[in-house]
């Protein structure tokens, strides 16, 4: 979707009683506020529905036991990396590790029982010396940043189903007085708006909607896990 769709969505509803609203239209002095808002609710979003997955391919040796999932730590930036992103850069837009998988197909559970422990978000760490090997991780992926300059015309990573909870989820920060509250007469509104956000949530989660089952790298196809 466009930002300019969402705003023209905020002006005519969440919005249209604050003072960043003026004739039904968004006042530019406003919108770079609302973007901080809009990219933190996206974010959200897609943590919660892990709207985005991706793969990264890693060079596991014996003489390492903790692995970081850090750019600092990819050969497309460090030839000593063991990341092995070159065809597809590693942007550190992990949000959450999901699997690890090993080149025979064997998944490893970060519990401890397959001697690997995940030890924050992004850094696991093996119990003993691990054989040299070609794992793949699968994480939950970062939307993209929507950067807002003079251009409403910019595409959100969102899918379409995903705008009533990103609205009212906006909606709850300017109604807020902890939020971006642009309008001097607050009320418990901020409070209805992030009711209205968990119920919109769970009506998609109710029906089934996931838009997260793709896979965002060609690392995976290059050495053969399909």
């Amino acid at each position: 979707m466009l930002l300019t769709e969402i705003l023209d969505s905020l002006a005519g509803s969440e919005l249209a009683n604050l003072n960043c609203v003026v004739d039904g239209a968004v006042l530019e002095a406003k919108i770079p506020a609302i973007v901080t808002a809009i990219n933190i609710g996206l974010v959200k979003l897609h943590t919660r529905f892990q709207l985005k997955k991706r793969l990264l391919s890693l060079t596991v040796t014996s003489d390492r036991l903790v692995y970081e999932l850090d750019s600092s730590n990819a050969v497309s930036v460090n030839v000593g990396g063991y990341i092995q992103d070159v065809d597809d850069p590693f942007t550190d837009d992990l949000i959450q590790i999901l699997t690890m998988t090993t080149a025979a197909g064997d998944n490893i559970r970060f519990d401890g029982f397959n001697g690997v422990m995940l030890l924050n978000p992004k850094t696991f760490r093996f119990a003993e010396a691990p054989e040299d090997d070609t794992y793949v991780i699968e994480y939950v992926a970062r939307p993209a940043k929507v950067i807002y300059i003079n251009n409403t015309n910019i595409e959100v990573d969102l899918p379409d189903a995903y705008l009533p909870p990103l609205l009212a989820y906006i909606a709850s920060r300017f109604y807020s007085p902890v939020g971006i509250a642009l309008d001097s007469n607050r009320s418990s509104l901020d409070v209805s708006y992030l009711q209205r956000y968990e119920t919109e949530c769970q009506l998609l989660e109710n029906k089934g909607i996931n838009t997260g089952n793709y896979l965002e790298s060609d690392n995976f196809t290059q050495h053969g896990f399909i």
